[in-house]
């Protein structure tokens, strides 16, 4: 039996809501865009060229096989344990795993929580309010 998997900012029960999974030793040539309106969660375990775009709600996992090169990997909430070469835009939250690699930018309205080994090698942005405190 699989053991959950620890985060500390994306909840089990929005990692729970993963209902299409892109295979570990699989390749994906384009674009990945949820319907509007579509609350959907992806786990990416092989390789995906091309965006990921989820513009209402949703969860991105790009587990510690997955990578993604595209221009942009977006949703609510993006955990990230493997490779993006690429933007990520995570509405409420980014997570970043110790086994992450990204290059690229990063942007989060809500929290970041970066564990102490990820490698990033780009900027990140609050794009949030600015009269938080």
């Amino acid at each position: 039996m699989n053991e959950p998997i620890k985060t500390n900012l994306v909840a089990a029960t929005d990692l729970a809501r993963v209902s299409a999974f892109i295979a570990e030793h699989t390749l994906v040539n384009g674009d990945f865009e949820a319907e509007k309106d579509a609350d959907v969660g992806l786990k990416v375990d092989g390789t995906v060229r091309g965006c990921i775009r989820v513009a209402t709600g949703g969860v991105i996992h790009i587990g510690p096989t997955g990578r993604v090169e595209g221009t942009t990997v977006e949703a609510d909430y993006v955990f990230v344990e493997g490779h993006v070469l690429g933007k990520i835009i995570g509405r409420k939250g980014v997570e970043l795993a110790a086994s992450c690699f990204v290059k690229g930018e990063i942007e989060y309205a809500g929290s970041l929580n970066m564990h102490s080994l990820a490698k990033v090698r780009g900027g990140i942005n609050y794009s949030g309010p600015e009269d938080v405190r």
